[in-house]
């Protein structure tokens, strides 16, 4: 689920990405949410998801393997919009527990201890493991204020 390490989003932002508000950008793929979220607060739109290309290695371009993944998948998709549809039958959208499973599984082959991280904290978890890589999480996951990520979710 590159989705989810690269975008570091809970799992109910995830289970709401929608291809029917999605566009492509250059080098980026965005999701427009329009629906209200857990954190969401009266008056604030909700974020926008934007996932971008990774030039280093094509295995790794979230892009291009989102591409195939909807190529492969518009079969099973039939007229549902949301990006993420189970492999098996009766390829329905999957849920939210199908989705911690896919998460947990990935979590624990890239290295990160699932017995400390749960599929619920892929957001503290990846961003943890930017942040002990020294890189610029605040702007590209969008922490507000920055004391909270310190606060709350910086894990060694």
């Amino acid at each position: 689920m590159l989705v989810a390490l690269i975008s570091a989003q809970r799992l109910q932002t995830i289970e709401r990405l929608d291809t029917s508000n999605m566009y492509k950008k250059a080098n980026k793929t965005v999701f427009i949410l329009t629906n209200r979220l857990k954190e969401s607060r009266p008056g604030i739109v909700p974020p926008q998801i934007s996932l971008d290309s990774f030039p280093c290695d094509d295995k790794l371009d979230v892009n291009q393997l989102l591409e195939r993944y909807l190529e492969v998948t518009a079969p099973l998709r039939g007229s549902n919009t949301r990006l993420f549809v189970s492999y098996q039958l009766p390829y329905k959208l999957v849920t939210r527990q199908t989705l911690a499973r896919w998460i947990k599984k990935v979590m624990s082959s890239s290295g990160l201890n699932i017995n400390e991280y749960t599929a619920q904290s892929v957001k503290a978890a990846t961003s943890s493991a930017a942040c002990s890589k020294n890189l610029p999480i605040e702007e590209t996951v969008g922490w507000k204020p920055k004391r909270t990520f310190a606060n709350l979710y910086k894990k060694q």
